[in-house]
């Protein structure tokens, strides 16, 4: 778990970890477990910040706290793949543009629109009453756990890409046991 944790998140973690690249590779079974822990605390904020404010400036507040405590790392990867699939021509070539740390056209028109879709669908989901329950902090809820449950059904079922071993992240990438697809799937 703290694997997971320190891996998608900048949510501090024990500095004396066990760390081997067997063991991140395995801790893709506790990304569910992250997303819970990040979607816990964006529903917080918006929770506390619509007592003060107003709904759209608390669903800011939420979206901004997923940023910061993931240090933006979905949406860096959002910008990237956006990139490399509309600048390149190759598969070398759009590779190379998702290596590449400058924001091109493509990624800043592709985070701009997440982004606004994003807050439009949380307002939107503002005016739902769901009982006693609070719509927007049900769906940040839902989505953090379930999108890292996708992310994880995609490691198993997709072939990865890079085939240097220059990466960041190949240790996550490694096939996986069956186990830790179930215990994702659980948790998530």
């Amino acid at each position: 778990f703290w694997l997971a944790l320190g891996f998608f998140s900048r949510i501090p973690v024990p500095a004396n970890l066990d760390f081997s690249t067997k063991k991140l590779n395995q801790s893709c079974r506790y990304f569910p477990v992250v997303g819970w822990l990040i979607g816990g605390c964006c529903s917080a904020v918006y929770y506390f910040t619509q007592l003060y404010f107003s709904v759209d400036i608390a669903i800011l507040f939420a979206m901004f706290t997923g940023v910061l405590l993931t240090g933006a790392f979905h949406e860096d990867g959002l910008i990237d793949s956006a990139d490399g699939i509309g600048g390149g021509w190759t598969r070398e070539q759009k590779l190379a543009i998702m290596k590449d740390s400058r924001v091109g056209s493509y990624g800043a028109i592709a985070i701009w629109f997440v982004l606004t879709i994003k807050f439009a669908l949380l307002l939107n989901y503002s005016n739902i009453s769901l009982s006693s329950y609070n719509s927007v902090m049900l769906a940040l809820l839902i989505a953090h756990p379930l999108s890292r449950t996708v992310a994880t059904v995609m490691m198993f079922i997709s072939p990865y890409v890079r085939e240097t071993a220059d990466t960041k992240s190949k240790s996550v990438a490694e096939p996986k046991q069956r186990n830790d697809l179930y215990i994702s799937l659980i948790l998530g």
